[in-house]
């Protein structure tokens, strides 16, 4: 994997304020974590998010690249759970690693990419938001072997 880096050290290496790298990397998952459990992102990482914070909310360009980076994280949390070694260990990485709040950072990023769309495809986006974040809740929950209560 290639070297990922501390927000401190990724503010200091793009000459960028560090609360400015910070808010563009809030809801980005990181590439990884240091021997401590901090966070850390690829360059590559925190150079699209910058460049998508730049852009501003209202950027088609922003909203697309938001929700590709989501899916992408969804996907990655979801294999390590299906390679955890059952339910107690998918349990625990969900509990200890933070991976579970990729599924809300999909939907959050859905949520905007509705913005500034025509009424039909506001609609069709929110069916396809409803199944999208619906199978990957569906998923974490068998996969922790968990029930909604009062179900079965």
């Amino acid at each position: 994997m290639a070297e990922a880096f501390s927000i401190n050290a990724l503010a200091e290496m793009l000459e960028r304020d560090r609360r400015t790298v910070a808010k563009a990397l809030r809801d980005i998952q990181p590439d990884g974590r240091d021997a401590h459990g901090a966070p850390r992102w690829k360059l590559s990482s925190a150079v699209r998010a910058l460049t998508n914070h730049s852009a501003g909310a209202d950027s088609p360009h922003a909203s697309t690249d938001a929700i590709e980076q989501a899916a992408r994280d969804v996907d990655k949390m979801l294999a390590k759970l299906r390679a955890a070694g059952g339910v107690e260990a998918a349990r625990k990485l969900l509990r200890d690693d933070g991976i579970g709040r990729s599924i809300g950072r999909l939907d959050h990023a859905l949520e905007r990419g509705l913005v500034g769309l025509r009424p039909a495809e506001a609609r069709l986006l929110g069916i396809v938001r409803n199944e999208v974040i619906g199978r990957a809740i569906g998923e974490v929950m068998d996969l922790c072997a968990w029930q909604l209560a009062g179900a079965g």
